[in-house]
């Protein structure tokens, strides 16, 4: 007839094994699965350690950050693409040779557009030479829509900047908001509001 011990982790009868760091169930031992083909024994107190431990890193984690740890997320640049697909499909930099209003896009084509193509290899960029006008970014998307940007007199850096725009938006018009609430289904009774009366 076997003996019965009481365990405080553990509520219920525990066989006494020979060797006393084996704890046997009722349905068997308790196995961890290591990376190799052999397997280690995991007493039930270990077990409660080791999820204990956890437990308490994951608080410390959120008491000094505020946050959970599996709720950080890395921070990525905004980059716009429908569906995994980019919508710009063609950027033409047009310019002027000796305009003085073309001075800021041709330093920008000598410092910065060779980066720009390297970085943008699924996109069309072309040069175009037009004199007598300030000079312009226009871009073509796949929904057939055009842009056109007037970057007379700005500096090399905020053409990258308005480029880099074009290149991050879906192409898609711009609608006006006629109200606040944008909604499919629009209520009939109106928005609610503290003046109501009943």
């Amino acid at each position: 007839m076997p003996n019965f011990c009481l365990d405080r982790n553990w509520v219920g009868p525990k066989f006494v094994h020979t060797s006393p760091a084996v704890h046997l169930r009722p349905n068997g031992p308790m196995y961890k699965p290591k990376t190799g083909s052999s397997k280690e024994f995991v007493s039930p107190l270990r077990a409660a350690d080791s999820s204990s431990s956890s437990s308490s890193h994951s608080r410390s984690i959120e008491k000094n950050t505020g946050v959970k740890e599996y709720t950080r997320r890395r921070k990525t640049s905004p980059q716009m693409a429908l569906r995994g697909v980019w919508q710009l499909r063609k950027l033409i930099v047009s310019y002027s040779d000796w305009g003085g209003s073309s001075r800021g896009i041709r330093a920008f084509m000598e410092k910065h557009l060779p980066s720009f193509k390297e970085a943008n290899p699924h996109l069309n960029v072309e040069t175009e030479l037009i004199r007598g006008q300030h000079p312009h970014l226009k871009a073509f998307y796949k929904n057939n829509n055009e842009r056109v940007v007037c970057v007379r007199n700005m500096t090399p850096e905020e053409v990258l900047l308005h480029a880099t725009r074009l290149r991050n938006a879906l192409g898609r018009k711009v609608v006006k908001l006629k109200t606040r609430h944008v909604t499919k289904h629009p209520s009939v009774q109106g928005t609610w509001t503290t003046d109501v009366k009943f």
